[in-house]
């Protein structure tokens, strides 16, 4: 079973995303693959992230008004 954590994105490029976990405040240096789905997502988006086997997949764009 995976668990779920809300991350941040800090930088995206062809090689994947790097991420900040909570309770770090700095991106991480590995890159991590997400779903391909229709949105993009940029630095600074607030992502669902589920934690599977020692490392994380981005699931998608946590959208708020």
């Amino acid at each position: 079973m995976a668990d779920l954590v809300v991350a941040t994105v800090g930088e995206v490029d062809s090689s994947g995303v790097t991420l900040i976990v909570p309770p770090s405040t700095t991106a991480s240096q590995k890159r991590y693959k997400r779903l391909m789905t229709g949105g993009s997502i940029a630095s600074g988006d607030l992502v669902l992230v589920a934690s599977i086997k020692g490392t994380y997949v981005v699931l998608g764009k946590i959208a708020y008004s």
